[in-house]
């Protein structure tokens, strides 16, 4: 079972009291204080284990306590420090404490090993105390007491690229085409009721991981299909792949989307049109933008790119304003529209984020003189028409991909 986030109890060991002896042998008279010190308690520490994938063993295991630490003796024998105790968890999983809402630790790489609380100082034995007024002090100090959290564990898997898009778009056919991944696939909406991850590889060296999140649907802000849940796995991509159905206009997609809902200002000035096939095509875009909006406003800026999915039902020669054009280097079957900064980055390697800074100023200034706000929606990186079951364009998907991530740097 895919769990990806849970609550626990967390708590460093206490520490261990101090003795209070005096030394006893024979032929020595009052031979003073000889109280140890006490063990100090164990620490809990974090570790990142890439063979977890899930948070799933936390749900029978809410409490997790390092060992007291154990008194001191006599013969100044310290007493023994309490046992530390690991916590494995999967890469991509952040420590959030639950009374405020405090991210306290952001866990990444494998075999990292964080220290979040430690144990209690183990108490001072008599032998500290005794001095010329009290040669025979009976008296040594407690151990101070550990530390304790509840705590939220929350894992956002770590992917370059997520697949957004209604249900039943072909996400879940296209991760299992181009990568070994095996989600479940079937006709019928919510197939992927879990985030599945996979490894497209480009060559022997160079590969990047896809995550396919289950579908959004319009109203998942506010709870309907399965919300959003699991949209927290596409915070850390770099990169939004909009999966568009390109059959939806044609099976009357007014039964998953309303056509004449109002659009967006950002996605009208950018995405004008009055052709119906391409206004159902945007009508899933802008539910789908708007929805990851109402999650997390931060997604407006993130790079993105559009896949038209089974194209062999229709095929494009535009949408909207972007003109499709054939580009002989990159290998297309069909035409597609490419923006000219990755053409750039594929051409000539300029980085994809110094065209934008050089832009962004030119763009910020005209919207600033016009009295605009300067967090428009961005142009797509490119829009290219997919097809899963006759592997359509598959091959330049991965290479567009490849070269959109590497240009994002």
């Amino acid at each position: 079972m895919f769990v990806d986030s849970v609550s626990i109890f967390i708590g460093s060991g206490h520490g261990g009291a101090g003795a209070v002896s005096f030394r006893r042998e024979k032929f020595v008279i009052q031979g003073g204080p000889d109280g140890g010190d006490g063990g100090r308690g164990g620490d809990v520490y974090f570790l990142v284990d890439k063979n977890t994938t899930t948070l799933a063993k936390f749900r029978g295991h809410k409490k997790f306590l390092a060992g007291n630490g154990m008194p001191g003796m006599g013969k100044n024998c310290n007493g023994k420090k309490g046992k530390d105790i690991v916590i494995k968890v999967p890469p991509g999983t952040q420590i959030i404490n639950e009374e405020n809402n405090e991210i306290l630790l952001d866990l990444l790489i494998d075999g990292e090993k964080v220290k979040l609380l430690s144990g209690g100082k183990g108490g001072l034995g008599n032998t500290h105390f005794k001095n010329a007024s009290n040669q025979r002090p009976t008296y040594a100090q407690k151990g101070l007491p550990g530390t304790s959290l509840q705590v939220r564990l929350e894992l956002k898997l770590i992917a370059d690229i997520a697949l957004v898009g209604f249900p039943n778009v072909g996400k879940s056919s296209l991760i299992s085409t181009i990568t070994n991944a095996r989600p479940k696939i079937a006709d019928y909406a919510f197939t992927t009721l879990i985030p599945n991850l996979g490894v497209v590889d480009i060559d022997d060296l160079h590969s990047f991981v896809i995550a396919d999140i289950p579908g959004l649907i319009q109203g998942a802000s506010t709870g309907k299909g399965l919300g959003l849940q699991f949209l927290q796995h596409i915070e850390r991509t770099k990169l939004l792949l909009f999966m568009l159905d390109s059959s939806y206009f044609t099976m009357n997609i007014t039964q998953h989307i309303d056509t004449t809902m109002p659009q967006d200002s950002d996605i009208e000035s950018l995405f004008a049109t009055q052709d119906l096939a391409h206004k159902a095509l945007l009508n899933q875009f802008s539910v789908l933008y708007n929805e990851l909006l109402c999650y997390a406003p931060k997604l407006a800026n993130r790079y993105y790119a559009i896949a038209f999915t089974k194209s062999d039902v229709e095929l494009y020669e535009s949408f909207c304003d972007f003109s499709f054009k054939q580009y002989e280097n990159l290998q297309l079957q069909t035409k597609a529209y490419i923006s000219q900064p990755l053409l750039d980055f594929i051409e000539n390697g300029i980085s994809i984020d110094s065209i934008k800074d050089d832009t962004s100023k030119e763009e910020n200034f005209i919207n600033n003189e016009k009295g605009k706000d300067n967090s428009s929606l961005k142009p797509p990186l490119f829009i290219l028409p997919i097809s899963s079951a006759t592997h359509c364009n598959l091959e330049s998907l991965k290479t567009l991909l490849y070269f959109a991530l590497q240009g994002i740097g």
